[in-house]
């Protein structure tokens, strides 16, 4: 290479080599904005030269951290190409200037890379370590909550109770006619299974008995929360995930509103309010259809099984399965909005959000009604 060539400004950082090509002298600024050509010039140079090259940098100018950069990558291409390049003529302090930048150029090479060993061990400590992140993160969401609320209750004013009204509009207007349906036909089928048995060793009047106590204390509010989890829920995680989307969240901030009093709290009371209330809709559908069945296949009219139910069945079994009732509108809200507010500004992440929102819904309400089931039967004994 000819390094007597031009550069496009004598300013501009530039190198002029010796006849025999072994050494180089460095010229110029080498500063920010004066080091458009010298990396392809020395790279051009390396190619050429032979094995052991020396850069006198003792009349330079101006030494940056941008010089020091071209210079480490100048001298990691000289030991890929086998060239052994010193650099001489640097002050001390450009000297360490370009000694830390080298060494953090090159500290990835020197790091070997750790591939896991993907066993179903570490598939099972992923998804421990992500459960958890996730438990953390609806404690810490379900704490926020709590602080609102008692920020609400300091100052009922502010309260949007207007939100309330539309939330239980929605979710317990609306959803009557398919809690009535559902539930009237788990009754129905329920005490159709149960008839087949106690028919056939004349224990007719125990079907009343046991479709109660299946309707009343378990089946009637789980249903009722299942139907919930899937309408509600998820109607909470798509509004709340719209709105992050539409930057509508961030402008509530920005104009001093609290989003978890405005858009949970809501939600929330709404929630409590219509849970029981569907859950005793769902009740009496459910015992319609136990009587339906009861007529049809075991031949108790609906007058004997009326009074067979005030004699038998204690009014525990009604207030219990209300019980459980608050219990699932919280997990319900809490799942669905923490979902909602998970969610990134993509419609993917609204729908990934949501289906989240159902599942972890579902297995929550599970969870928590099988613990109940426990928790009453201990009491019980």
């Amino acid at each position: 290479m000819d390094a007597t060539t031009t550069p496009p400004s004598h300013r501009d950082a530039h190198l002029e080599a010796s006849l025999d090509t072994s050494t180089l002298r460095g010229l110029g600024l080498w500063s920010m904005g004066h080091l458009t050509t010298i990396e392809n010039e020395m790279r051009a140079f390396i190619k050429k030269a032979p094995s052991n090259i020396t850069l006198d940098m003792k009349e330079i100018r101006n030494f940056d951290s941008a010089g020091a950069i071209i210079l480490s990558r100048i001298l990691t291409l000289s030991r890929k190409k086998k060239k052994h390049l010193t650099i001489t003529g640097l002050e001390k302090r450009y000297q360490l200037l370009l000694d830390s930048t080298f060494e953090c150029i090159n500290i990835n090479d020197k790091i070997p890379e750790i591939r896991p060993i993907k066993n179903p061990f570490y598939y099972f400590g992923a998804l421990m370590i992500q459960e958890i992140t996730l438990f953390l993160g609806v404690f810490s969401f379900a704490g926020e909550i709590i602080m609102s609320t008692l920020y609400t209750i300091r100052h009922p004013l502010f309260f949007t109770w207007r939100s309330v009204l539309s939330v239980f509009q929605s979710n317990c207007y609306r959803a009557m006619p398919i809690v009535a349906l559902l539930n009237f036909l788990v009754g129905l089928v329920l005490t159709y299974q149960m008839s087949l048995e106690l028919v056939s060793y004349g224990m007719n009047l125990y079907i009343v008995n046991i479709s109660s106590l299946v309707v009343l204390r378990e089946f009637g509010a789980l249903i009722t929360a299942i139907i919930a989890a899937g309408r509600t829920s998820t109607s909470f995680s798509a509004q709340i995930g719209t709105m992050i989307v539409n930057d509508e969240i961030d402008a509530l901030k920005t104009m001093g509103v609290r989003p978890l009093e405005l858009l949970v709290l809501p939600k929330m009371l709404g929630i409590l309010i219509a849970l029981p209330l569907l859950t005793v809709w769902a009740d009496f559908f459910g015992m319609l259809g136990a009587m339906i069945i009861a007529k049809v296949e075991a031949g108790i009219d609906f007058y004997t099984f009326i009074e067979r139910f005030q004699e038998v069945v204690p009014i525990s079994f009604f207030i219990l399965g209300i019980s459980k009732t608050p219990v699932f509108a919280l997990i319900i809200t809490i799942v669905g909005c923490f979902q909602g507010f998970q969610a990134q500004k993509n419609a993917n992440s609204v729908g990934r959000r949501t289906t989240n929102s159902a599942v972890q819904s579902l297995f929550l309400i599970i969870i928590a009604d099988s613990l109940f089931s426990v928790l009453f039967s201990w009491k019980s004994m």
